[in-house]
């Protein structure tokens, strides 16, 4: 019996079947896209207002809570509080973007936006086509005065 110092064709199928199928199994144990719980609250200043901003992600009927999932639509249920409760019935999100900055592109949809009631706006339509790093951009407007706030977001 010879012994060759050379592999086998055989052998260099298995060991790239191996190669793909201990990736496939990182790929299942690093996680499927979902965003776990993260903050996705932010404070901002508008006429002299100090305001606080919090976002929870809800399933695509905008009933429950969801978590946010790469290529999955979604709503965003926003809450705005301030000490002003009266001031907030002036207040309304103008606009919503969702932009990947390291890729430089947006989403696929465009979102729609309804103001509920003062300090709470529900964004419908929202589609996050890839995981990576995303920010949430919000468009606050008060009459004449607007500010822009942004609120990271790891897919």
């Amino acid at each position: 019996m010879r012994l060759s110092s050379q592999p086998s064709l055989v052998s260099k199928k298995k060991a790239v079947a191996m190669f793909f199928l201990l990736g496939g199994f990182m790929a299942t144990q690093l996680g499927n896209g979902a965003a776990s719980a993260q903050d996705l609250s932010k404070a901002a200043l508008l006429s002299d207002q100090n305001l606080n901003l919090s976002l929870e992600p809800r399933d695509p009927s905008c009933r429950k809570p969801s978590p946010i999932g790469v290529n999955k639509l979604f709503c965003l249920s926003v809450t705005v509080k301030g000490a002003n409760e009266a001031w907030l019935k002036g207040l309304r999100v103008s606009k919503f973007d969702a932009v990947m900055p390291g890729h430089h592109h947006g989403m696929v949809t465009r979102p729609k936006i309804t103001n509920q009631k003062p300090g709470s706006y529900l964004i419908e339509g929202v589609k996050l086509h890839m995981s990576g790093d995303w920010s949430l951009e919000l468009k606050l407007e008060h009459g004449q005065v607007s500010t822009q706030v942004a609120i990271p977001l790891k897919l």
